[in-house]
């Protein structure tokens, strides 16, 4: 098993970098993941709860891709939006590869406890691979080193998109 964390602290309320959050798909550079809507609704405390299918298009190391080809996976998320407490929590869990490895993903955008002028990003990953020596530790590096590199992309595609609605 392999864990992996990721920070980061945008430079805008909690607000704005939430509702660019939910632009982010369906863009060109967010191009490996489509997003489809599969229920949406207001719980009994308020929080706005949204259920999606992600369908990817990974970009599989070559031992992976000489075996299976092409790769195109899908996850379940659930999101939970707190407007009172100004959190928004992802669960992300992927529904097909399952045998050879599960990833649970927890994400989750807060305000600042310093700054209420700033957002908190934290994502905690988990790998379990489920084949054997080498194989399965090279898939749960290559899973996790994966996730480092879209975190970077995602927070520096949020970003800006953030600067914008906050201008």
């Amino acid at each position: 098993m392999k864990d992996s964390e990721f920070q980061h602290e945008y430079d805008c309320d909690w607000d704005r970098v939430t509702s660019s959050f939910w632009k982010k798909y369906w863009h060109p550079k967010c191009c490996q993941s489509r997003a489809l809507v599969l229920n949406r609704s207001i719980d009994s405390e308020g929080r706005l709860v949204t259920k999606r299918l992600h369908v990817i298009s990974q970009d599989v190391p070559a031992f992976i891709k000489a075996i299976i080809g092409n790769v195109v996976t899908y996850a379940g998320e659930e999101s939970i939006v707190d407007p009172k407490t100004k959190t928004l929590t992802l669960r992300t869990k992927n529904l097909c590869m399952t045998s050879m490895a599960t990833i649970d993903e927890l994400c989750v955008y807060s305000t600042c406890a310093d700054d209420i002028h700033k957002t908190e990003y934290v994502k905690k990953m988990s790998v379990q691979g489920w084949l054997t020596g080498l194989v399965n530790y090279r898939l749960e590096n290559w899973f996790v080193d994966a996730d480092r590199r879209r975190s970077e992309e995602h927070t520096s595609e949020l970003q800006p998109r953030s600067d914008l609605v906050c201008r």
